[in-house]
């Protein structure tokens, strides 16, 4: 293929960033963040096969361990089996507050065939998230540094 015959890869969408507080965390939201994980990544097959439950007792139990960086779970993706949802502490943007902020890793580095595919499924996925936790009234702005 020629170079003037490459089609350029758009930017990913920046959207903005919502995190959680703990307490309003619970089993239900947090299947809801494994399904739109799943919708977003094409791993919804893999999930329902193995068995969502148990990937949400491992994403209560790295969320309430103290110490946690938070959760670390390689679920894999259509792009590669290396993509992870992820979970961090971040920063109220109002209150200064703690939060919860959950994200994909499409774990694809940098220079790599599908890297910008994978950072445009990591956006899609805050976007898909954010309305989500918005529709629940439980969105709070990330504060960034």
């Amino acid at each position: 293929m020629k170079d003037r015959d490459k089609q350029p890869i758009s930017e990913p969408e920046k959207s903005v960033l919502y995190g959680v507080g703990r307490s309003d965390i619970n089993r239900d939201r947090l299947a809801e963040v494994l399904r739109i994980y799943g919708e977003v990544a094409g791993a919804s097959d893999y999930i329902n096969r193995y068995g969502p439950e148990d990937f949400i007792d491992d994403m209560e139990r790295d969320l309430d361990v103290q110490g946690s960086p938070g959760i670390d779970l390689r679920i894999g993706s259509k792009l590669t089996g290396h993509t992870k949802l992820m979970s961090c502490r971040e920063w109220d943007k109002l209150t200064g507050e703690r939060l919860i902020r959950f994200y994909m890793n499409p774990n694809i580095g940098y220079g790599e065939q599908d890297y910008a595919e994978g950072e445009q499924m990591a956006a899609q996925f805050d976007k898909a998230l954010g309305e989500y936790l918005q529709s629940q009234g439980i969105a709070r702005q990330i504060m960034k540094f």
